[in-house]
């Protein structure tokens, strides 16, 4: 059976005005507009902090490890450690009697105003301004017949721990394929011919010219060559003129955790796209995402209204910690300037037993 409606031409024609109603789009607030755009703004937002994370993660993960070897040197190195208390090792004498921060500023101060005393100055006295700290441990490398040794001596307890493990033999030093060159100096070194036309660029720039020292600033510059059909790499630093050339069979295996220390600190871009030119990518993205997470976070941390309190207590308390941190490594790192050390290095002799 039919079950369509008719209607006639005298029938209330509201009812046309609601199917025309119907069929239009519905109006849309500007309000209701706003909200959608911060609604699909957060999914977008959830979504890029969850799926960097996965993308990035290995480089995360090497960060996070090898900034921990830069913290903790003798971390897997496969070192054994043994501790010893000042109290109960020969030498107890010395080490339970060592001058704390304060009397070896004073021994300091009181040597220098000693060789000042005959030319009646200038007074060096001991200030109180800052409390005298050291900035590391004693530490000293023994050298055994079989064991590499490294002790370090709390310089206020007299305490200390020692890492040992078997000395290894160095390697070879493997014989160049080209003995007779480890230097070498080129007619046309574009180093060269650059730095001579700089001092007119700096003027046409109203910029200063002055003494160019190119150090360490100079690439090396890698290539592949055959001696007498060996194949080699070699390596010619463009500043300094040094030549090194390997057999490929000879290139040198970089342990593991020397690979990591290496890239944390692998930097720079480099004028050719390849590897090293995409970890500097990386190095950025990786920047890039920190800030991100961040700041993606708080956002996502604010939407939800039961952890705002404790939320903004926790910010507020790492906020001026990070702020005293960073103020008190500032004054560290302007204050411990370390001097040049002496060409004479300090043996430390020990007696076999």
């Amino acid at each position: 059976m039919s079950t369509e409606a008719t209607f006639s031409p005298g029938q209330d024609s509201r009812v046309g005005d609601v199917e025309k109603t119907s069929q239009q789009s519905p109006v849309v607030s500007p309000r209701s507009f706003r909200k959608k755009i911060w609604t699909t703004c957060l999914i977008w937002t959830r979504r890029l902090h969850l799926y960097l994370g996965l993308i990035l993660f290995p480089w995360v993960i090497l960060y996070g490890v090898s900034g921990m070897l830069f913290n903790h040197p003798q971390a897997f190195q496969g070192n054994r450690s043994v501790s010893f208390r000042a109290s109960e090792v020969s030498g107890k004498d010395v080490l339970t009697n060592l001058p704390d921060a304060d009397e070896l500023a004073h021994a300091i101060v009181q040597e220098v105003s000693g060789v000042f005393a005959e030319k009646g100055g200038p007074n060096v006295t001991l200030s109180h301004r800052r409390e005298p700290e050291f900035s590391r441990y004693y530490g000293y490398n023994v050298a055994g017949k079989t064991l590499s040794q490294t002790v370090y001596v709390d310089p206020e307890t007299g305490n200390g721990t020692i890492y040992y493990k078997t000395r290894e033999e160095p390697e070879p030093q493997l014989a160049s394929p080209l003995p007779e060159i480890k230097k070498l100096t080129l007619k046309e070194n574009p180093v060269n011919r650059v730095q001579k036309v700089l001092p007119a660029i700096l003027k046409e720039l109203n910029l200063e010219a002055g003494k160019i020292n190119v150090g360490n600033l100079a690439p090396n510059f890698v290539f592949s060559v055959d001696v007498d059909g060996v194949p080699c790499v070699m390596n010619y630093h463009l500043g300094t003129g040094d030549l090194v050339t390997q057999k490929e069979a000879d290139l040198i295996e970089i342990p593991f955790r020397q690979l990591l220390l290496r890239l944390h600190t692998a930097r720079f871009y480099t004028p050719q796209i390849a590897g090293r030119w995409f970890w500097a990518i990386l190095v950025d993205a990786m920047f890039l995402a920190m800030v991100f997470w961040a700041c993606s976070g708080i956002v996502m941390w604010w939407q939800i209204k039961r952890t705002r309190v404790w939320g903004s207590v926790m910010m507020t308390v790492s906020l001026i910690a990070a702020t005293i941190l960073v103020v008190e490594m500032h004054d560290v790192f302007r204050t411990n300037v370390i001097p040049k050390q002496s060409n004479a290095a300090v043996s430390v002799k020990t007696d076999s037993h």
